[in-house]
């Protein structure tokens, strides 16, 4: 196995699991002031700077590829944006280390399963089909575990801190994007779940548009960011709108002008922000075909367990789980080897 490209996969998965690290330093802006620039740096800016860089003849690729592989990119891209909408409120919600294990762990499992049922249906009863249906069951149980972790967790800080419920609501003057309960910020994080493997189905879909950079005389490693790139842009309306819409609701549009507040320190959070999600991905794909021929079975099960290794380190380092009992610590520990190994065993199929 090719050593380097095992830890450009190592890598990649720590860059993105640190993606939403940089909100925690940004001040006096609302969670849609900050990732309405995120989605700007992130899907837009970076992806198209990459892509005329990566690969030559850009204009053509897209004007000789099919339509439908172009339609099928931004239509999937966009019901991809809900994903990352829902990803950003769901880790506000409940925090880096129970946020990124929940969604994740469903996205890594059902990321495998809808290309398996969509593509290659007549796989479904083979070994590998059968190993991913275990696994999604293995990630249901581990989503159960982390679940009744977070409950805990929400229980112990009420009672040794004497706070009000964790999650706060959708738009109000906090900073958290929700005043509710666990169970809301646990529905945002299962519908990201839910949406975000449509990026894979973008990709899997467009693939024709890849097809045809490589026709041109580009490199089979960057050339999926040709789909890529149309997914994530087309994601980045589905972002920006609701971002635009609490930004009207809760008239915070003027925090962006407000001089007292580290207005520039802000924005290159954000675009840090964007940079981590960005870099992530792509160090991970050519990380993956560096692999070879088992990069998508060995690099996505270690690109997701880096993720959230990552992300849960950040959340201790960064004190969410203080104050909380042992046995909500042990269920998170047991909620994350369950999904770790859910992960590790599709990729076994």
């Amino acid at each position: 196995m090719n050593i380097v490209g095992l830890l450009l996969v190592v890598l990649g998965g720590v860059l993105s699991g640190l993606f939403t690290a940089p909100m925690a330093y940004v001040k006096g802006w609302q969670w849609e002031n900050s990732w309405l620039i995120y989605t700007i740096y992130a899907m837009v800016l970076f992806p198209w700077i990459f892509v005329f860089f990566a690969l030559e003849s850009v204009p053509d690729i897209y004007s000789n590829a099919p339509a439908h592989a172009i339609i099928m990119a931004l239509v999937f891209g966009f019901i991809w944006g809900v994903g990352s909408v829902t990803f950003g409120l769901g880790v506000k919600a409940v925090g880096n280390a129970l946020g990124f294990a929940i969604i994740l762990g469903l996205t890594s499992a059902i990321g495998a399963a809808l290309p398996l049922v969509v593509l290659h249906p007549e796989d479904v009863g083979t070994r590998q089909g059968i190993f991913t249906w275990i696994g999604l069951g293995i990630v249901i149980v581990g989503l159960y575990v982390l679940a009744r972790a977070g409950s805990q967790k929400e229980r112990d800080l009420a009672v040794t801190k004497e706070l009000t419920p964790l999650i706060q609501s959708v738009g109000n003057e906090d900073t958290n994007p929700g005043k509710s309960n666990f169970v809301h910020g646990l529905i945002l994080c299962i519908i990201s779940g839910l949406f975000s493997p449509c990026l894979n189905l973008a990709i899997a879909f467009g693939s024709d548009l890849a097809k045809e950079a490589t026709d041109l005389g580009n490199s089979k490693t960057f050339s999926d960011n040709a789909t890529w790139t149309l997914a994530v842009g087309a994601g980045m309306i589905t972002n920006a709108s609701y971002c635009i819409y609490l930004l009207c609701k809760n008239n915070t549009w003027g925090l962006f002008s407000d001089s007292t507040l580290p207005l520039g320190r802000n924005a290159a959070l954000m675009a840090f922000s964007g940079l981590l999600w960005f870099g992530g991905n792509t160090v991970y794909t050519v990380g993956g075909q560096m692999i070879g021929s088992l990069g998508t079975v060995i690099g996505w099960p270690i690109f997701m367990i880096s993720m959230i290794a990552a992300s849960n380190v950040f959340g201790l380092f960064k004190g969410e789980w203080t104050g909380t009992s042992t046995s909500a610590k042990r269920q998170l520990a047991l909620g994350l080897f369950i999904l770790c190994g859910a992960v590790v065993f599709i990729a076994l199929g």
